[in-house]
């Protein structure tokens, strides 16, 4: 690959998550703040801010509803880039601590340390 071509690359890539809102979700996500969290004092990284838009896309499509769409669809067909907050009514179950069930069922490894 060229220089040309990877730069091409990342600029579509940028362009991407421009255009799926997830850059300005990882923006906000950067600075956010209320009652039970605050981004400053988290002291975030890249790849956490990453992961955590992943999540709640990932959330975000698991509690999908047909009022929400139709409203948000109502809203678009209308001309409206700002979606009413009576629209979003998003409920996120507390996260599971299971194991996926695909995880290897391995031995604990042991590794030499300074205390053998």
């Amino acid at each position: 690959m060229t220089k040309n071509q990877a730069i091409s690359l990342i600029d579509g890539y940028q362009q991407a998550l421009e255009d799926f809102a997830i850059a300005p979700l990882i923006t906000r996500l950067k600075t956010y703040s209320d009652a039970d969290f605050d981004a400053a004092w988290m002291n975030l990284t890249q790849p956490e801010l990453e992961s955590l838009a992943a999540i709640l896309i990932r959330e975000l499509t698991a509690n999908l509803n047909g009022k929400a769409i139709a409203g948000y669809l109502n809203a678009l067909r209308h001309g409206s880039i700002d979606i009413p907050p009576s629209l979003v009514h998003l409920v996120f179950g507390p996260p599971s601590i299971d194991l996926p069930a695909n995880f290897p069922d391995v031995q604990t490894p042991r590794y030499l340390g300074l205390a053998e």
